[in-house]
């Protein structure tokens, strides 16, 4: 009961969060593209969430390692498009 609880107050924000995104910024080339580097992120971060004790603790560190590598994608994607501003 908890693990959804958690699941669902860590879904809806996110959900709200995209919804809001799209709607009070134009979907230009840049906002799409910054949208496209964000999936890599969300995707770690959704198999993290999915992860059990009894999983093995390899998958855990690989999925770790994902959302590091995805997140300094992600920064270094925001990065250039700031310098390029």
């Amino acid at each position: 009961m908890l693990v959804q609880l958690s699941k669902f107050l860590f879904w809806f924000p996110l959900c709200i969060a995209v919804l809001a995104f799209f709607y009070f910024f134009k979907l230009t080339k840049r906002t799409f593209l910054v949208f496209l580097a964000a999936c890599p992120v969300i995707y770690f971060i959704t198999k993290i969430m999915a992860y059990y004790f009894y999983d093995s603790l390899r998958v855990f560190v690989y999925y770790e390692i994902g959302l590091l590598i995805s997140v300094i994608f992600f920064i270094s994607v925001l990065y250039y498009f700031y310098k390029k501003r």
